[in-house]
C-alpha cells in the first residue's frame, strides 16, 4: 500500500470538495446543570480555636438539616432537574443523528470521489446519510453499548477489588487498564472500517465486521503505520488549530494571577470576545481535520479491500459422461 500517495490524495478530494467540510463538522458531533459554587460555610461556625470543640447536639442538628435541606431544595427543583435533563438527552440524540449522518456522507462522498465524479451535491451525500442511517446507527450502538458494559464491569471490579483487599488489587490491574487502551483503539479503528465496509459492499451489521476484522487481520502492520501518521497529523494540527486559544486565554490568566481591577475587567471581555468569535473558526478547522481523516480512512480501506477480495465460488464439476 503506498501510503504517500493515499495521504496525498486524501487531501486533493479535501480541497476540491469542500461540501465535504460540513459533513466533516456534522460528524466532530460525535468524535464527542450549570454549576456554580457557593462556597460559605454552610453552619456558621468557624473551624478555630476553641469553637471547633461543638457540643455533639450542635453538630447533628446542623448535619441533619443540611440533609434535610438538599432534599426540600430537590424536591423544589424537580422539574427544573427534569427539563434540564431532557433538553440534554434531546440535543446528545440530535448530535448523535447529525454525527451519524456526517460519517455516512463523508465515506460516500469520498468513495464517489474516488470514482472520479465531476461533483458532489449535499444533497445527495444527505440522502445517502438517511438511507443507511439505522444500519450506521446499529453498528455503533453495538460498541457503544459493549463499551458501557465493559466500562462498569471494570467499575464494579475495582470497587469490591478495593474494598476486598484494601486497595492492593488496584495496583495489579494497573497492566491490564493499560492494555484496554490499544485494545480500545483497535475496536474503534474496526467499527470505522467496518463503517466504510457497510457503506461501500452494502454489507449488513455482521458482515461488514467481519470484512473489517479479515481485512485488518491481513494488513495489521499497513494499519498500524496509517493509524501512527494519522494520528502524529491529528495532534499536531490539533495544536495548531488550538493555539489561538491559548494565546487568548493566557493574557486574562495572567491578569487573574496578579489581581482583578477595571483593567483586568477589561481584559477579560476582549479575551471573551475574541475567544467566541474564533469558535466557528475552530469549528471549521475541525471540520476539514475530521474530513481529510475519514477520507484516509475510507481510501485504506478501498486500497487494501481490493488486495483481499472476497473468494470466488468453486466451479462446479462438469459431468464426465
Amino acid at each position: 500500500m503506498n501510503i504517500g500517495d493515499i495521504l496525498t490524495r486524501s487531501w486533493q478530494i479535501v480541497w476540491k470538495y469542500k461540501i465535504l467540510w460540513v459533513f466533516g463538522i456534522l460528524a466532530s458531533c460525535v468524535e464527542g446543570g450549570g454549576g456554580g459554587g457557593g462556597g460559605g460555610n454552610g453552619s456558621g461556625y468557624r473551624f478555630d480555636g476553641e469553637e471547633f470543640n461543638l457540643p455533639v447536639e450542635a453538630w447533628t442538628t446542623d448535619f441533619v438539616r443540611f440533609f434535610e435541606n438538599i432534599e426540600n431544595n430537590l424536591n423544589q427543583s424537580v422539574g427544573v432537574i427534569a427539563v434540564i435533563l431532557l433538553v440534554f438527552c434531546v440535543l446528545w440524540l440530535l448530535a448523535l443523528a447529525l454525527g451519524t449522518i456526517g460519517r455516512i456522507g463523508l465515506v460516500k462522498g469520498a468513495l464517489q470521489a474516488e470514482q472520479g465524479v465531476e461533483s458532489l451535491s449535499f444533497g445527495d451525500l444527505w440522502q445517502n446519510g438517511t438511507q443507511h442511517f439505522w444500519k450506521v446507527a446499529g453498528l455503533w450502538l453495538i460498541l457503544w453499548l459493549a463499551g458501557f458494559v465493559l466500562a462498569a464491569i471494570v467499575v464494579l471490579v475495582l470497587a469490591f477489588g478495593a474494598v476486598l483487599s484494601m486497595g492492593l488489587i488496584l495496583l495489579c490491574l494497573i497492566p491490564l487498564i493499560c492494555l484496554l487502551i490499544p485494545l480500545g483503539w483497535v475496536t474503534n479503528l474496526l467499527f470505522e472500517q467496518a463503517t466504510i465496509a457497510m457503506l461501500k459492499e452494502e454489507l449488513g451489521i455482521l458482515e461488514s465486521l467481519q470484512r473489517a476484522w479479515d481485512i485488518f487481520r491481513a494488513n495489521i502492520g499497513n494499519y498500524i503505520l496509517m493509524a501512527l501518521i494519522l494520528f502524529i497529523i491529528e495532534l499536531v494540527l490539533g495544536i495548531i488549530i488550538s493555539l489561538p486559544i491559548l494565546l487568548v486565554v493566557a493574557p486574562a490568566l495572567f491578569g487573574l494571577a496578579l489581581g482583578f481591577d477595571e483593567g483586568m475587567r477589561t481584559t477579560l471581555l476582549i479575551s471573551g470576545l475574541c475567544f467566541v468569535v474564533y469558535i466557528p473558526v475552530l469549528i471549521v478547522l475541525g471540520g476539514i481535520l475530521r474530513t481529510y481523516v475519514w477520507t484516509a480512512w475510507t481510501l485504506t480501506f478501498t486500497r487494501l479491500s481490493a488486495n483481499l477480495l472476497t473468494p470466488p465460488a468453486q466451479p462446479e464439476m462438469l459431468d464426465a459422461y
